[in-house]
């Protein structure tokens, strides 16, 4: 095992070992190293030794000559996508390529790609799901001839059909392009999120537009006069070729699948303006796309001019932008809590506006205000439900506080992500009553920005007319129409709309996630910085620094427009009563607490560390030798300071203590 080690290592590829156990997995901690520089020869030396039992897998990306495998699960999948690269491409489009085949009868195309590396994605799964082609790119690997059979879970080896890994020619990234195109081809289902639908709506007792069009439209109707032409039909499948393009399937219609339902267009070129690579269309969306620039509403009212759909009696929806909801005529009394500047102005004067009196501006004092957006992020699993469900119980009216600040009645319209039963659940523990109104999963798959607007109008006939104080979005990712939450107009579109609901006097809270990174000055909120300056009070919600294991204690760091909002409030969830209580601002003693808290974990983890660098130990070997309380997860992070510090060294992953560094006792 160690010469077919070095032979890859030599011909440019990093290897890691991998455990002989069927699990596939790496038996060495900590592997994404090497996939920025290969293992040298002492260390596959020790890996690959003749005692240890393992097998032996080759790093994708840069490491390996900008590596990329194209990775099929099945002979069925080999058969079909090679059967199409021999039509489109050449039967000898492959001969260069190093081809293996799998233990499950799949195969792994090697490419080496001349431009860049590529990172790995799925490129197409079969209407179960299931993935059919993916391609392993940077930051992942691939099991290789080499390995012996009991690293994978049939018992079965790797075997090289074709070429020689260590010695082939590398291919442009257009020619791999090519490749992953027509994998795309054999897509049969497309996530509800990557379909863009005509939207649908319980309220409606009649058939929309779009549903109708749907219906009763061809793709050839659509398409034709755009300049897509077919390149060839088989079975139910209709393979597209895009505009401007001779040769090449760039789309396909009658194969593809999704929770949606209906024929879809689904489309794999990323020249196919104005369609997106990888998503798919039923035919109001193709049409709309096309058509009206991708305005759903826009597109619905033209069609039910040309009498698709059928009249629907339905509320009607206050528009919350101009010209957002199709159908709606605008209602004077939209901006009616805000008033209208008098004489006839579209401006106030100073003198005129009128503050909010302190015993009505909050909600939650300091927290949550009338007409005001609170921005609530953590990390799943962190305690926020809990929390949430003990805060609107406390909007009941029962006490005056909740977690020390004054707190007032207020009849709340909750909007979750989660299942009426997990609800029913939470009641009966928690005896919630109703004040609380609740709607639970609203969408069936992503919201366009036409269903958003036109939901939230409803959202806000429902505040209007059962007098809703507080509306509680947990979480906003599964509602908002946000494809990309780093896309700053994007987030800023979706968001505008709630605009609406302050006005109407209604408080706004929105739940987010956080990202797996801690993030400083409020910017641990996932996503573009857009949603955060968008909102009055931002509160991050997370872990007290104590840290220890099973802790209920937790901080809310909070900022915003107002001057009550405090910067740290500390609570607890008291396990015997299931009650959260109020701990301290966490302001000095906080700041003495952590400090405290780093300088005994730095000095257990330097006590740790050997002197010499003849003695240098490994990240793994200083967790076995630091004491249980030293939280693992920020071990790493530890090292790093000291290293900054010069107060460690790390060389070659070991670390070793500075000459001169005298550790002290924890404290």
């Amino acid at each position: 095992m160690r010469n077919i080690a070095s032979r890859y290592v030599h011909s440019g590829l990093s290897v890691i070992p991998i455990r002989a156990d069927g699990s596939k997995a790496p038996a060495v901690g900590a592997w994404a190293r090497y996939a920025s520089s290969a293992p040298d020869a002492g260390t596959l030396a020790d890996w690959f030794a003749p005692s240890n039992a393992v097998g032996i897998a080759i790093v994708c990306g840069r490491v390996s000559g900008n590596l990329a495998v194209i990775d099929i699960e099945s002979d069925a999948a080999w058969k079909k996508w090679y059967g199409r690269v021999r039509e489109e491409l050449g039967a000898d489009a492959l001969d260069a390529l190093p081809i293996v085949s799998t233990p499950k009868g799949g195969r792994h195309i090697y490419c080496r790609i001349e431009e860049t590396w590529v990172a790995g994605g799925v490129l197409a799964r079969d209407e179960k799901k299931r993935v059919l082609i993916e391609v392993r790119g940077q930051g992942h690997y691939v099991l290789a001839p080499g390995c012996p059979s009991a690293c994978h879970p049939l018992n079965l080896p790797y075997s090289l059909m074709q070429g020689d890994i260590c010695a082939f020619a590398p291919i442009s990234s257009a020619m791999f392009a090519s490749l992953c195109a027509l994998a795309r081809e054999l897509t049969e289902y497309v996530p509800a999120e990557n379909v863009y639908a005509a939207p649908t709506s319980s309220a409606a007792t009649g058939t929309r537009p779009g549903s109708d069009y749907n219906r009763r439209a061809q793709w050839s109707d659509i398409l034709t006069p755009h300049g897509w032409t077919v390149d060839r039909t088989s079975g139910e499948t209709t393979y597209w070729v895009r505009p401007g393009k001779t040769a090449g399937v760039s789309a396909t219609t009658g194969r593809c699948k999704s929770e949606c339902g209906g024929d879809l267009l689904y489309v794999f070129s990323s020249n196919a303006h104005p369609f997106e690579a990888d998503t798919a269309y039923d035919k109001f969306g193709a049409y709309a796309r096309l058509e009206h620039a991708g305005e759903m509403a826009n597109a619905a009212k033209q069609l039910a001019e040309e009498g698709f759909g059928e009249l629907a009696t339905r509320p009607t929806l206050l528009p919350l932008i101009s010209g957002s909801t199709a159908n709606v005529p605008p209602d004077p009394s939209f901006m009616a809590v805000s008033n209208t500047p008098p004489d006839g102005r579209i401006f106030w004067w100073m003198s005129e506006l009128k503050a909010i009196e302190a015993n009505e501006k909050w909600l939650w004092d300091g927290f949550i205000s009338r007409g005001g957006i609170t921005l609530l992020s953590a990390l799943w699993k962190s305690g926020k439900s809990t929390l949430l469900a003990h805060l609107i119980r406390a909007f009941g009216g029962e006490e005056p506080q909740f977690l020390g600040r004054d707190i007032k009645p207020s009849r709340v319209l909750y909007i979750s992500e989660e299942d009426a039963t997990i609800w029913a659940d939470r009641r009966d523990t928690l005896e919630l009553g109703d004040h609380i109104g609740l709607i639970t999963r609203p969408f069936q798959g992503r919201s366009t920005t036409a269903i958003w607007r036109d939901w939230l109008g409803s959202v806000l006939i429902a505040c209007e007319e059962h007098q809703f104080d507080l509306v509680v979005l947990d979480t906003l990712s599964k509602m908002w129409p946000v494809r990309d939450e780093n896309n700053a107009g994007q987030v800023e579109e979706a968001l505008m709309p709630l605009w609406a609901l302050c006005k109407s006097g209604a408080a706004v809270l929105i739940v987010h996630h956080t990202r797996k990174s801690e993030g400083g000055n409020f910017t641990s909120a996932r996503g573009s910085g857009g949603l955060s300056a968008f909102c009055e009070t931002l509160i991050d919600f997370g872990r007290d620094s104590d840290g220890s294991p099973g802790s209920t204690r937790r901080m809310l760091r909070s900022a915003g427009r107002y001057r009550e909002t405090p910067a740290n409030w500390q609570i607890e969830l008291d396990r015997a009563s299931g009650e959260y209580r109020y701990v301290g601002n966490g302001c000095d003693d906080e700041v003495a607490e952590i400090a405290a808290h780093d300088a005994a974990m730095e000095a257990a983890i330097l006590a740790a560390l050997p002197s010499s660098p003849d003695d240098a130990v490994s990240i793994r070997a200083i967790r076995r030798a630091v004491p249980a309380w030293v939280r693992k997860e920020r071990q790493q992070a530890y090292m790093t300071e000291l290293c900054t510090r010069r107060q460690a060294i790390c060389v070659d992953g070991k670390y070793y203590r500075v000459s001169g560094v005298v550790p002290v006792d924890p404290p």
